[in-house]
């Protein structure tokens, strides 16, 4: 499957969205992280799709554990999509 490599947009399925850089298929370089549930963003600083620095004011561990979660909401469908 080919990853996204540069400037790009993806949508999460509980309908956060990202977009911004891109290396290898995962968040690296500066991007916009959009939460579905209220429209709250803030934009960072990525390497290997992990927050480097926060560039707005929002709690870095509360966007984390969110994070954490899509991710772990994100490998299940892919297993799911396997079969």
């Amino acid at each position: 499957m080919d990853k996204v490599h540069g400037q790009g947009l993806y949508l999460y399925g509980c309908g956060d969205r990202y977009e911004g850089d891109f290396v290898d298929g995962k968040k690296h370089g500066v991007g916009v992280y959009m939460l579905a549930a209220d429209s709250s963003h803030f934009k960072a600083h990525w390497e290997a799709d992990e927050m480097i620095s926060e560039i707005y004011d929002e709690s870095i561990s509360e966007i984390k554990a969110h994070l954490n979660n899509e991710q772990e909401r994100k490998e299940e469908m892919d297993q799911l999509q396997e079969f």
